[in-house]
């Protein structure tokens, strides 16, 4: 009797080329040197924040942080984690002005508990920054929040904008001088990276610089 033929070998060959085919697809998706798991996700950027005059907690705030290093002062704004209304992230500076360096900070402070952690911590000379000018010395401002990472306007010391400036618009207004860059909350110790600041965040941060502009009749 004629044994029928096995559809087996062509089954298991099927789910190979199946499996084949999903795998390059997922590669194809995968943007070189990029993880999956890592790839870009909804946009969850959040600028502003308050002032240091607005923050009930900067003088406690100050003083406490001082206790690491004598003479940090805290760089407005003070800018609020989106997921923990607790965590506030705010930049320090502490110039040296017989060395001519600034050593910049980065902090988290718990508003509740009072907790503080120094994230980031480097001393500048002019210079130093990558994409700024040679006569740079850079003072942090932390100016938001995108996707687990600080959106950082890094500017020289003495760099003096307009009454109306927005800070997010200060990097196109100033090349050279001034600069947005990221920082990963998760792997803060790795530095910056460039920031591209979102469409509709531009829009906005024109629409209050043009009406500031306008009340003050300029």
């Amino acid at each position: 009797m004629k044994k029928s033929a096995s559809f087996a070998p062509l089954f298991v060959f099927g789910l190979i080329v199946a499996a084949s085919v999903i795998m390059i697809a997922a590669y194809e998706l995968k943007a070189p040197g990029t993880d999956m798991a890592h790839l870009p996700q909804a946009e969850s950027a959040h600028f502003g924040g308050m002032m240091t005059s607005d923050w009930s907690d900067f003088t406690r705030a100050e003083k406490n942080i001082q206790s690491l290093t004598a003479g940090q002062t805290i760089e407005g704004p003070i800018v609020t984690n989106p997921k923990d209304a607790n965590l506030v992230y705010f930049a320090t500076s502490n110039f040296d002005s017989e060395k001519m360096t600034n050593m910049a900070g980065i902090y988290e402070y718990n508003n509740r508990t009072h907790a503080f952690e120094r994230i980031f911590r480097h001393e500048y000379a002019a210079g130093q920054f990558p994409s700024l000018q040679k006569q740079v010395i850079p003072v942090f401002h932390v100016v938001g929040t995108d996707s687990g990472s600080l959106v950082i306007l890094v500017q020289d010391m003495n760099d003096s904008p307009g009454p109306c400036s927005e800070m997010l618009l200060l990097p196109s207004e100033g090349a050279g001088v001034r600069t947005l860059v990221s920082m990963s909350l998760e792997t803060p110790l790795q530095g910056f990276s460039p920031y591209a600041l979102p469409a509709d965040a531009k829009k906005d941060a024109e629409a209050r610089e043009t009406a500031c502009l306008k009340d003050m009749g300029m």
